[in-house]
């Protein structure tokens, strides 16, 4: 099954990105601050990361910054939530290596439609994970 880490540091919004990610099929797992983000992905090992951009401790171009200088995590997919359009730090994290960026609020079906791009544009194969997020 597909494992999503999903990092907002708005309750809200985790619980409302969890909810719509389980009724996909999807596994999830949390982190509210990026520095948790790092820690859960050591441990829960995600195949897909849903990374807000703006945090307290330390903010989502920090937490991709240190996930592409690493080895083991390199490569693995990460899509940018902000809050706001286009800018530097965006531009930044999309020169880092981020795969996609989605504008909040998003409408219905967006999470979901980016999170099957970006699987399927790393080469990551759900059908062979045993997900149901079709």
């Amino acid at each position: 099954m597909t494992k999503i880490l999903v990092v907002d540091d708005e309750r809200d919004i985790r619980e409302l990105l969890i909810d719509e990610l389980t009724d996909c099929g999807y596994e999830t797992a949390e982190a509210e601050n990026g520095v948790e983000a790092l820690e859960r992905v050591k441990s829960e090992h995600p195949d897909l990361v849903l990374l807000d951009l703006m945090m307290p401790i330390m903010d989502g171009t920090q937490v991709l910054e240190i996930l592409k200088s690493e080895a083991q995590t390199a490569n693995l997919p990460v899509v940018l939530l902000t809050a706001v359009s286009a800018d530097e730090r965006e531009q930044r994290a999309l020169a880092m290596g981020v795969n996609h960026y989605v504008t909040k609020p998003w409408e219905p079906g967006t999470i979901q439609t980016v999170i099957k791009v970006t699987l399927r544009e790393t080469g990551y194969d759900e059908a062979s994970s045993g997900s149901a997020a079709d």
